[in-house]
């Protein structure tokens, strides 16, 4: 590994294998990685419009709204107009995407408790702050 670039090379690698482990659980329940991702948020914020899930995800509106789309086409979604606005739409999780949030919410979770086996509680508390501060900082 090139010294110059190793953190962002650490970085890649470490975001690779979480999203493909992701995908592989999340495959069992017919979704995607970010299509899990984005019905645990819409879950966490019924109600929100796409701009709020574009800004949130950093993605353009075009692939928000495909995402939507195939969501909406599972029945994982429901997009409702509500009364005193009706230019935009307000997402919500239907009944099903109720259903499997659980199973999701524990994809996420399992990532979580395998990455906390590696380090104890004090390197994991001093991974967030530095996470934190290099997010903050790009």
């Amino acid at each position: 590994m090139d010294e110059q670039t190793e953190a962002i090379d650490l970085m890649r690698s470490i975001t690779s294998k979480l999203i493909r482990n992701q995908a592989n659980t999340m495959q069992n329940l017919n979704l995607n990685q970010q299509q899990g991702r984005t019905l645990q948020y819409i879950g966490l914020h019924e109600g929100l419009i796409q701009k709020d899930l574009a800004d949130a995800f950093l993605l353009r509106g075009a692939t928000i709204s495909s995402m939507l789309q195939g969501l909406e086409q599972k029945g994982y979604i429901e997009r409702r107009v509500p009364s005193d606005n009706e230019r935009q739409k307000q997402i919500f999780l239907s009944e099903r995407g109720s259903k499997v949030l659980a199973d999701v919410n524990q994809v996420f979770i399992d990532s979580q408790k395998k990455l906390k086996q590696t380090i104890n509680d004090k390197e994991y508390q001093e991974l967030i702050r530095l996470l934190r501060a290099v997010n903050q900082n790009m």
